[in-house]
């Protein structure tokens, strides 16, 4: 088999499967429209591989978080060498994107330039107390994020799990990295203001988080649990790309199972019994769960930020790593871009938002029927065109198999959000605050 090299060589080393805009040297798969390069490259970096890429014809920009709060200007590199170079200064300090104008041609046969990062994500990471090699630390609880998804760590997450003994509580990014069940799964946080603070974090909890990005993680939760981030804060962090190291390093500070905080058993309380409730409009867990017993076995669904969001990032069980698609910034349009991205590697893909459609959906729904490319958008509102909890989940299931551009119009009763916010503080996540540095 012949080995890629030069830019595009680097770009799959690095996790970048696709490059959208214009047609990029020595790179294969579908160019979409110029005009939604960057929103598709974004979909891709939030909730993909941690890297997505677009190309202008002469600048090719790579993204790790929502396109506006990306820096653009672009450096020029005229080797593959000068290009690694400046991606990996722009990932050191977290600057979220890189536009890097190639002044060579990008399919110049080259040795890797670096070996390829285990997690290539650009967005910017959460800064506390670091892990040194070999440090032995007894810790309360494991804080995980995108960055165990990305590395490909979630299998050595689990194994660290078991033989410490430690719980881990997930970032909203992450679902499914545990099966609901599984005695070392502690939930689904970082959403809400309490979060932490009912999974039972506080200031004298030490935690170590690893894999967290910056945006997962807002300050609101730190600060609301009575914890500062600091120097002297009982709060580590390590890159996921460690975790094969932490079984001689970590361990347990307790000598009982992990066991969930009174979070688990909060949600639990308001989330369960709506999943058997036949209420019109639908009650947001029964809408999540029948959409998600709809989706073929490899299908994935995708969301951007909104209630929605919220509501399928709390309620959605997960049936496996990768069935559900939450990131953790996103502009309009991202749900549909994500699932557009599915699409066009043959993935069906269901994107679920809130009522009404903005503009860039609908775009992207145009865009789609022109390309005859599949995509399904499920919007969340107070109207909707269906009357039994058996219709719409049919309903779903026929337009994936047949194809096509479709918009399932769902009514949902999102007032019982309140329920949410009286037990566990306002939405954070999405708030575009982070501890950075």
């Amino acid at each position: 088999m012949k080995t890629v090299t030069g830019v595009p060589g680097w770009l799959a080393r690095h996790g970048v499967r696709r490059v959208h805009g214009h047609p990029f040297p020595g790179a294969v798969g579908p160019v979409l429209d110029e005009a939604y390069a960057v929103l598709l490259a974004e979909a891709d970096g939030t909730v993909g591989s941690g890297v997505g890429a677009s190309w202008d014809g002469s600048v090719l920009t790579l993204l790790s978080r929502r396109a506006e709060m990306s820096e653009r200007a672009p450096s020029t590199a005229g080797s593959v060498a000068e290009f690694d170079d400046i991606v990996a200064e722009v990932a050191a300090r977290g600057g979220s994107s890189v536009a890097v104008r190639i002044d060579f041609d990008p399919d110049t046969p080259s040795e890797p330039a670096s070996a390829a990062r285990i997690d290539p994500s650009l967005a910017p990471r959460l800064r506390t107390r670091q892990v040194a090699d070999g440090q032995r630390l007894d810790i309360d609880v494991l804080l995980a994020g995108a960055g165990v998804v990305r590395a490909r760590m979630v299998g050595e997450l689990a194994r660290l799990a078991e033989a410490a003994g430690l719980g881990v509580l997930n970032t909203f990014t992450a679902k499914g990295m545990f099966a609901w069940d599984s005695p070392y799964h502690l939930g689904t946080a970082f959403l809400q203001e309490q979060d932490l603070k009912l999974a039972g974090v506080g200031p004298d909890t030490r935690a170590l988080l690893v894999g967290v990005d910056a945006d997962e993680c807002p300050p609101a939760l730190f600060d609301v649990a009575g914890v500062r981030i600091g120097p002297d804060a009982p709060v580590w962090t390590v890159p996921a790309a460690k975790l094969p190291d932490l079984a001689g390093w970590v361990g347990s500070a307790h000598r009982w199972p992990p066991e969930p905080g009174e979070l688990y058993q909060v949600l639990a309380g308001i989330v369960q019994p709506m999943y058997k409730s036949d209420a019109l409009p639908f009650l947001p867990p029964r809408a999540a769960v029948e959409l998600l017993w709809a989706m073929p076995a490899e299908g994935v669904i995708t969301v951007e930020p909104g209630i929605a969001g919220m509501w399928v990032a709390r309620a959605m069980p997960t049936t496996r790593l990768g069935s559900v698609r939450v990131p953790a910034t996103g502009s309009p349009g991202s749900a549909a871009a994500a699932a557009l991205n599915l699409a066009l590697a043959g993935v069906p893909a269901l994107a679920i938002v809130d009522a009404p459609l903005s503009v860039r959906t609908q775009e992207l729904m145009d865009l789609a029927r022109g390309r005859g490319l599949p995509l399904v958008v499920a919007e969340w509102g107070d109207a909707g065109d269906y009357r039994t909890s058996a219709d719409y989940p049919d309903a779903i299931a026929r337009a994936l198999a047949s194809g096509g551009v479709h918009l399932m119009r769902i009514p949902v009763d999102l007032t019982v959000t309140r329920l949410l916010t009286d037990a566990a503080g306002p939405l954070v996540a999405w708030s575009d605050r982070s501890p950075s540095g």
